[in-house]
């Protein structure tokens, strides 16, 4: 048996189970399914209109992702003579992350010692030659003169301050720092712009003796590939009453394989203030405290 379904114009044929064709009805209601040339429809068409099934598609679609988080590792002395990793700054959606809880401890140059920041400036005498027996250019209880006549001039001399720690990064990354004068440990009058400080990098080299190797796989954390390519606002420690930019790099340290150290560049500070006074200018000390903090923008 065949049934047939009509809505308006177009009619629908359906025999056994399964079997459907649809059909173009005249206005009178006459099937016109077997002459579709008469309404001007394609054979193309037509095919299309009883043959072609209905057809379901569905996609899935993977989307993996992976990433590596910028790091930077800040290191320094322990306080004992030993190379100590302080910080250790990662990046994140919601800023940077120091997944080591404690600041670097910064080392006078070229050994593991702490910097202490303490100069006691030398005193020079004309015709005369100081038996330095102490530190070398500090004045100390080892260091004498021979007898000589009021003749002479006295005058001062200060051998400049020099601290450092190390950076190994896989990203580019900044350094900002603010100075701020110690005034509990300086005379009355003593001002920021008496105090120099100039920041360098050094790409490689060895310290403590041969004890601290760096460097090896590293190299400059700017492009310009030199000891103060990125380096800003060098000079006295006024420029720095506020917060200022001091380095801005342009790529990591890291190069190849190797550790901390061989990934490493040293970032050295010298502060120095002006000598060749004499009694006149008094006994009169200053300190400051500079606070360099190191990001990832």
């Amino acid at each position: 048996m065949i049934a047939r379904r009509c809505a308006d114009t177009a009619c629908v044929y359906q025999g056994s189970p399964g079997q459907i064709w649809p059909a173009l009805v005249s206005d009178n209601g006459k099937v016109m399914h077997k002459n579709y040339k008469k309404w001007g429809i394609p054979a193309s068409l037509s095919a299309l209109i009883t043959l072609s099934p209905l057809v379901a598609t569905s996609a899935v679609i993977d989307k993996p992702r992976f990433a590596v988080s910028g790091a930077v590792v800040v290191w320094g002395g322990d306080g004992a003579g030993n190379a100590s990793v302080n910080d250790f700054i990662v990046a994140s959606t919601s800023g940077n992350i120091d997944l080591i809880d404690s600041d670097v401890t910064p080392v006078i140059t070229g050994s593991l010692d702490s910097f202490s920041g303490l100069r006691t400036a030398m005193y020079d005498v004309t015709g005369q030659t100081l038996d330095d027996q102490g530190e070398a250019g500090a004045l100390d209880a080892g260091d004498a003169f021979s007898a000589f006549t009021p003749g002479e001039t006295i005058t001062t001399s200060v051998r400049p301050l020099s601290s450092s720690f190390y950076v190994a990064a896989n990203t580019a990354f900044s350094i900002r720092a603010i100075a701020t004068l110690d005034e509990a440990n300086s005379s009355s009058g003593a001002r920021l712009q008496d105090i120099y400080r100039t920041m360098l990098i050094q790409q490689s080299g060895s310290d403590a003796g041969g004890a601290v190797n760096y460097g090896a796989a590293s190299q400059y954390p700017h492009s310009d590939n030199s000891p103060n390519a990125g380096i800003l606002n060098n000079g006295f420690l006024n420029r720095l009453s506020t917060e200022k930019l001091v380095f801005q790099g342009n790529r990591g340290t890291a190069v190849g394989a190797g550790n901390l150290a061989d990934q490493s560049v040293r970032f050295t500070n010298t502060y120095e203030v002006p000598d060749g006074d004499g009694l006149e200018a008094g006994a009169r000390k200053i300190s400051a405290r500079v606070v360099y903090t190191i990001a990832i923008p």
